[in-house]
């Protein structure tokens, strides 16, 4: 009996434990999907649906802006202004970038708290059983924003052209709005 025990602990620890995050991680990354997506900061929050395939990002909120991102461009469009800002974009789309950092798992939650890296002190990231992120919490002293994904539907594949939005006719663009000094 003894002997059996100890196989079954070692069974449980062992299935506890292989949720790493970086699973996680790899598993958002390499996915193509659609999604409800939910950003809250300061009290407010902002709704839609989100778009993603290998780093690339189409985000269309409930009021009609467009967030789009490529390998090359971050697009935001604003049907109210007919506006559509474009910016180089300085680095990818993925999660990966928190592995660097300690962390420990808790059920199916990490917590990530990066040392003196600013602006946060703390990440939390919970999973579903599919091991597919539903929660993505960035905390410091002076603010938090989350992002919480729900209605998720992998996809075999998207588009490019979601990724690259193109206004409608007589839309404004503005290159490289971040750059520009006041």
């Amino acid at each position: 009996m003894k002997f059996q025990n100890l196989l079954i602990f070692l069974f449980i620890h062992i299935n506890l434990y292989s949720q790493s995050l970086e699973t996680v991680i790899n598993k958002f990354s390499s996915s193509t999907f659609k999604a409800n997506l939910t950003i809250e900061q300061d009290g407010s929050s902002i709704i839609g649906k989100i778009y993603y395939q290998q780093g690339n990002v189409h985000f269309q909120l409930n009021d009609g802006r467009i967030v789009a991102s490529n390998t090359r461009y971050i697009i935001v469009y604003d049907p109210e202004t007919k506006v559509l800002g474009k910016q180089e974009k300085s680095s990818g789309g993925d999660l990966s970038w928190v592995l660097k950092y300690p962390y420990k798992i808790v059920g199916n939650k990490a917590i990530i708290e990066p040392e003196n890296e600013k602006p946060y002190k703390k990440i939390i990231i919970s999973w579903n059983s599919d091991n597919f992120p539903i929660l993505i919490q960035f905390l410091s002293d002076e603010k938090s924003i989350t992002y919480r994904f729900s209605g998720i539907t992998y996809l075999n594949n998207l588009p490019s052209s979601l990724f690259s939005y193109k206004p409608p006719a007589g839309s404004r663009s503005v290159e490289n709005p971040l750059n520009e000094k006041k």
